[in-house]
């Protein structure tokens, strides 16, 4: 019986949107991961402060890096983690994997490791306590960006705002922080914590919101002073660039990208300056050079990859952009070719993206060949830009809005946007509604919200109705929508009611950030069964356990529907977040004596760092989102909160006399010698950052404010780790590379990322600037002289003629998931093809294999693209551009490719034109995707309310999920249960590891709702609060003015009982559950005389990337002597499992991926931007 997952992810594009006839029942899943803080906490009885940090007496996470853990981290899923929760682990896993080198395997009786169990909050402990830990994913934790979080607090890092320089940044009004809470705002010196030697960040995912622990609701704890930052502290979107930065510091993490032309092609990719007329994707025009063609060597550390990136055919409709992979041929040269991908010339010539999933397992390289199609016509080109390689899986489905930025002017909270239809791995059909202005608004605006729900499709007789344990991040109704449905002419099929989030995604954010980028919405979606994480505990192996736990931040008040799979999947989530953007890794305890077990205790926290015997982090009630679940993992790494940091009085101000009475330990700082900022700048946008409001004891004041105060919106975010949360995390560990990022480019150097031109074939792509006529996609031309895509000219030459842009050898580890925004315009037939090219069994890369061929429609938009790779051995990949018209007078384009060892997203949803429809849909009025499959053959759909789904959230877009009816209906599994739908609503930064994407997830039941869309009354399940629009805004969500949404529907089951019994070792010191310690009573003591963590240059991890490594704030140590003085690298384990389980979980993760490999023919992903250009434009020289 298969099992699938939803993932929501802003990734897809969309031409136009419907308002549809028929209204089905709308559910909201309530949260309140923008309004509350989980990681706060309130009420728990666990020994907290700074509401999710478990910390033991004298305990320095941050600076020793005896605290820093071993990778991959072995992790157990307690059976009492939400099914979502786990598989929102999972996500978190891969976005660790994606934007960092860290890892994560399931335990196996390691002495260090991580267990998420569901406590009474989101908490977890500061850096490897060696013993095993808890991450606790309580009620409300099961968010991707919550988890991220926590696991930052496992990784090492405290709160941005806790940093010895807040004070330059924030101001901490003490006077405002409920009484007894104040120490949660105290700051620590340099040689406690270390900042990386980055800034600080206001968009942290680790930062505190302005009104955290406050006593009055309306006044902040903590404000900016750069007052614009004030509504972006306190996300919980994704990682900021810094927290990645950091995470990548601190664990010795690095990435290259240098792509070559190939010898032997007949054309060559151009290294083409972003624009007015020809914008790159990566800066729209903003920024700097680039160039590519055939990518460097990779060598992959999974079997999984993911290439992204932004294209545009703008030629003949017979041009084609190919994908090919070069592998290793057995006798270590890379040169056995396959094609993976091919892309075709369309009518649009925009800037699309695109995802092409491979599976290389040996060094390779990608390549992207371009292929004039009319020779005699073509008067256009192909372009790419914006490149990355992730060891992630492509989203399932992909949906663009395409000019959100317009429709949120003229929508009404009745507007709404919903998606095509889309299917499930499974065969389930399913879309999204975004509400661009939902009925949601806090303090920094309005919200846009998104909601799921189910469609009737062509597998509907044969799926398995109720479809529940599916995770999407909702969970009701889930029965087979051609039976209870509503039926919807617009897509000639029956569609369920939707579940979803009013406050998916602040409007702020959108705004503020790469979200509507080229002014697209992009989604992700996903609807996969997740129900193998029901039981996913694994026995722990006897040790000594730590005795301090860390409370979270931020709650979904999610429906208490299957909550604890929800945090399992939620758990495996932030692992792959950790994976993405770091070398943190996790695995399944397997005895080891250090380890943490995520349990579902009394809120959300965590130990901060490794205890060394073991240690809880608990995944408390609403705990189980990826945010704080990664929040919590960084206490466990051996972060602080942010503002603990001892110079955060120069960055946010503390209101005391606002703070919860008893709490005020809560804002205490601390000095540098009791933790390190990793000499990185106040991170306002830390995960690891209090909100405004915390622990204040009047609703609407805030406990801490920032003393800039722009800052005062973003501290407390909880959408994903900040940049610099990633720099501290990789500095911390000595990451050089991450562990599912294998590839990523914008083309903005002249080495276009190692890229090559194929001697063989006969066009040439051409490095091309962004231009009015062209913008790029990675800065959506808004940058002069900058911003710079590949773009092959199909405008001449013979039809057929055809340019080859070939990646560099890459050597994947899992399975190569790439991604590319692509632009095409034109006659129809121009095509670009992706292609591999493998290892031929001698070692030499050459045997080709094409993988997908995306053909031109007109639309001379830029558009994503998810591409599976399959790829186990080294390879290349390849853009095959093809010109497919005598009469083509455009070209191809692509931009921003990005290769991950990840699966592609089962749905991707990019709304074109979203400012538009925001402005134009009235509140309440959704829009509706098409519906998609997953692996296993659900069907699925997403509702976008663009001007909100709820009267009472007018600035949020809401987004809601339903099954849909589909083909394979008659072989599901009804009710489609435990089943994690995610939704994301994509940034659409040119940097994978660096977006902060909004991420919502639930899991489903046996509830008779998940039975076939045609057995029940027409359901979306979703949220009004689904993402603020000021988010949308703020962010790069609606870069071109495209929403992009991706979204998974996967199976949890074999989550359902993960936790494994515990090897002896010494006495446990953990808190018993019978008699917790009160936060409240909670006070810092006297460290213990202990060494200093700077005082080891080299931490537990070898140097590599040059023998480069960072330790404290302001000493480095390099070449011979880091060598000489380095620690072997080891394994570091997290362990995931419950208190009452003891199942064994050994390969949960791989499970839920080779699932979804075996389900799907495409399983790597590709993801890129394509555009082509039409004869009549001429080049103008505007150099902006």
């Amino acid at each position: 019986m298969e099992r699938v997952l939803l993932l929501f992810g802003l990734v897809a594009l969309a031409t136009s949107f419907t308002i549809p006839a028929v209204s089905p029942v709308v559910h909201e899943v309530y949260e309140n991961g923008e309004d509350e803080n989980p990681i706060l906490n309130k009420g728990s009885d666990a020994n907290l402060f700074e509401g999710d940090i478990l910390i033991p007496e004298g305990r320095n996470a941050l600076i020793e890096k005896r605290y820093r853990w071993k990778f991959p981290i072995p992790y157990i899923l307690g059976d009492d983690l939400d099914l979502n929760a786990k598989g929102c682990v999972h996500q978190a896993f891969e976005m660790y994997r994606l934007k960092s080198c860290i890892d994560f395997k399931p335990y196996e009786g390691e002495k260090t490791y991580i267990k998420f169990e569901k406590r009474g909050g989101c908490f977890s402990s500061v850096g490897d306590q060696q013993d095993g830990q808890i991450l606790s994913l309580g009620s409300g934790c099961d968010h991707k960006a919550v988890i991220e979080h926590e696991l930052l607090h496992a990784l090492g890092f405290y709160h941005e705002q806790s940093r010895t320089d807040r004070d330059d940044y924030v101001d901490i009004w003490l006077d405002q922080v409920t009484p007894g809470l104040g120490h949660n705002f105290n700051k620590y010196n340099d040689d406690f914590i270390t900042d990386q030697n980055t800034a600080y960040d206001y968009e942290s995912i680790m930062h505190y919101r302005p009104f955290s622990f406050n006593k009055n609701e309306s006044i902040p704890t903590i404000t900016t002073k750069i007052p614009e930052f004030y509504n972006i502290i306190g996300q919980y979107l994704d990682f900021s660039k810094m927290d990645t930065l950091r995470l990548n510091r601190m664990y010795n993490c690095c990435t290259i990208c240098g792509m070559i032309q190939a010898s032997n092609d007949d054309a060559d990719w151009v290294h083409t300056k972003s624009s007015v007329s020809e914008e790159d994707h990566t800066l729209l025009g903003r920024c700097r050079e680039s160039a590519l063609l055939e990518s460097r060597t990779l060598y992959p550390k999974r079997k999984l990859q993911c290439l992204q990136f932004f294209y545009k055919m703008t030629g003949s409709s017979k041009d084609r952009l190919v994908i090919w992979v070069k592998r290793d041929d057995g006798t270590g040269v890379v040169r056995k070719m396959k094609k993976i991908h091919t892309f075709n010339a369309d009518s649009d010539h925009t800037w699309k993206i695109a995802h092409v999933p491979m599976e290389v397992g040996v060094k390779f390289r990608y390549a992207f060949q371009a292929v004039r199609g009319e020779p005699s016509a073509s008067a256009g080109g192909i372009y790419i830009d914006d490149i990355s390689l992730t060891e992630t899986r492509c989203p399932n489905a992909v949906w663009t809005i395409r000019n959100f930025s317009k429709i949120m002017k003229t929508a009404t909270t009745n507007t709404s946007i919903d998606s095509p239809r889309f299917y499930s791995p499974e065969g389930y059909g399913y879309g999204v509604r975004v509400f661009p202005l939902s009925t949601y608004t806090d303090y920094t605006g309005g919200y846009t919200g998104l909601y799921f729900y189910l469609a009737s499709g062509g597998n509907d007789v044969v799926m398995q109705w109720p479809a529940v344990n599916r995770q999407a991040t909702l969970v009701l109704f889930w029965d087979n929508p051609s039976k209870v449905g509503t039926y919807d002419p617009s897509c000639e099929c029956y569609k369920s009611q939707t579940w979803g989030w009013g406050n998916f995604v602040k409007h702020f954010d959108l705004k503020r950030r790469n979200y509507l980028k080229n002014d697209d919405l992009i989604i992700f979606i996903d609807f996969e069964d997740i129900t193998s994480l029901i039981k996913s505990e694994v026995p722990i192996k006897p040790a000594e356990e730590g005795d301090n736990a860390d409370a979270g931040e931020l709650r979904d008040d999610i429906l208490e529907i299957n909550r604890d799979l929800n945090a399992k999947g939620v758990i495996l989530q932030a692992f792959e977040e950790y994976r993405l953007r770091s070398c943190v890794d996790f695995k399944p305890y397997e005895g080891e004596s250090s380890y943490v077990s995520f349990i579902k205790l009394d809120g959300c926290w965590s130990f901060v760092g490794d205890d060394r015997v073991g240690q809880n982090v608990s995944i408390g009630a609403r705990c189980d989102t990826k945010a704080i679940v990664q929040h919590e993992l960084l206490h466990a790494l051996g972060f602080y909160h942010e503002q603990s940091r001892s110079d955060r009085d120069d960055y946010v101000k503390i209101w005391w006399d606002e703070i919860e009475e008893g709490m005020q330990h809560n804002f205490d700082k601390y000095e540098d010698d009791f933790i390190t900022d990793l000499n990185t700048p106040y991170d306002y946008e830390s995960i690891m950052h209090y909100r405004p409001l915390s622990f204040n004891k009047n609703e609407s004041i805030p406990t801490i404010t920032t003393s800039i105060p722009y800052f005062n919106e973003i501290i407390g975010q909880r959408l994903d780790f900040s940049a610099v949360d990633i720099t501290r995390v990789n500095r911390m560990y000595d990451c050089a590379n991450t562990h599912t990022l294998l590839d990523q480019c914008s083309f903005e150097l002249i080495n276009i990322c190692g890229m090559i031109q194929n001697e063989a074939d006969n066009a040439d792509w051409v490095q091309t600037l962004s231009n009015p006529a062209d913008p790029d996609h990675t800065l959506a031309g808004r940058c002069r002289d900058s911003g710079y895509f590949m773009k092959f000219d199909t405008s001449s030459g013979a039809i057929g003629n055809s340019a080859m842009l070939e990646s560099r050898i890459l050597y994947p580890k899992r399975r190569a998931v790439p991604a590319v925004l692509l632009q095409r315009c034109g006659v129809a037939g121009d095509k670009l093809v992706i292609w591999i090219r493998t290892d031929d069994g001698t070692g030499t890369v050459q045997n080709g294999r094409r993988i997908h061929t995306i053909t031109g429609d007109g639309d001379a938009a830029w558009k994503i693209a998810h591409v599976n790779l399959k790829v186990t051995e080294k390879f290349r990949y390849f853009f095959q551009g093809i010109k497919g018209s005598s009469v083509s007078s455009g070209a191809i384009l692509i931009d921003d490719i990005t290769l991950t060892e990840s699966i592609c997203p089962s749905a991707v949803w990019q709304i074109h034109k979203f400012s538009n429809v925001l402005a134009t849909t009235p509140l309440g009025t959704p829009v509706k995707s098409n519906c998609f499959y997953n692996s296993e053959g659900y069907s699925f759909g997403i509702n976008v309310y663009p001007s909100g789904k709820d009267i009472a959230y007018p600035d949020y877009v809401g987004m809601t999920f339903f099954l849909c009816s589909g083909e394979n209906d008659a072989v599901m599994e009804w009710p489609a249960k435990n089943r994690q739908a995610t939704i994301v609503a994509m940034d659409q930064d040119p940097d994978v590891r660096l977006r902060m994407s909004s991420t919502r997830s639930f899991t489903t039941d046996t509830d008779p709702r998940w039975n076939k869309p045609t057995a029940t009354s027409g359901q979306e399940f979703g949220w009004s609060t689904f993402i603020s629009i000021q988010h949308l805004q703020r962010r790069s969500f609606l870069k071109n003015d495209d929403l992009i949404i991706t979204a998974d529907f996967n199976d949890l089951t074999h989550l359902i009982k993960t936790e494994v019994p515990v090897k002896p070792a010494a006495p446990s010191n953990e808190i018993p559950e019978e008699k917790p310690v009160s936060e409240l009573k909670m006070r810092p003591e006297t460290p213990k005389h202990r060494e200093a963590r700077a005082a080891n240059p080299c931490g537990p991890n070898h140097c590599i990337n040059g023998g480069v490594c960072a330790s404290s704030q302001t000493t480095y140590y390099t070449g011979k002597r880091c060598e000489k003085t380095n620690i072997n690298r080891g394994i570091l384990g997290a362990l995931i499992g419950g208190a009452a389980g003891t199942v064994v979980l050994t390969l949960a993760i791989f499970t839920v991926i080779r699932r979804a490999q075996w389900l799907r023919s495409n399983s790597s992903c590709s993801h890129f931007f394509l555009l082509t250009l039409p004869a009549a434009r001429k080049k103008n020289g505007y150099d902006e």
